[in-house]
């Protein structure tokens, strides 16, 4: 992944933690899908509709949440929420992206799921 992007997302994912959505916004693809780890009604399509639920994450959000982002090949990354201890363990997203822009959130239960599921591909 290049440097800029993984860049990018670490500033978008950190303003939608503190409640600013349009840098994120701006690196979803009109067609982004969100997806949870079982098939089912949380799984949202559109840009306008993955935007309706990320803001609505934002606003429930508990103080104390750190969000690391790990590349996971060259176009991927791997975003890790840690909350705090009584709040349990929180989902891993697996971000896909093309041309620059996020295609697909891929939420997992575990950090360790998303891992197996990451592309870990290298372009040539």
């Amino acid at each position: 992944m290049k440097p800029e992007l993984a860049d990018k997302v670490r500033a978008a994912l950190h303003g939608w933690s503190a409640g600013d959505i349009a840098p994120l916004e701006a690196l979803l693809h009109p067609d982004v899908e969100l997806l949870w780890w079982r098939t089912g009604d949380w799984d949202i399509r559109g840009k306008k509709d993955v935007l309706a639920l990320l803001k609505q994450r934002a606003a429930q959000r508990s103080s104390g949440v750190t969000i690391d982002v790990a590349e996971a090949g060259d176009d991927a990354v791997i975003v890790i929420r840690v909350g705090p201890a009584e709040e349990g363990p929180l989902p891993a997203t697996l971000v896909t992206f093309n041309s620059d822009l996020i295609v697909k959130l891929h939420q997992f239960r575990t950090k360790e799921e998303a891992l197996r599921a990451a592309p870990w591909r290298t372009r040539a």
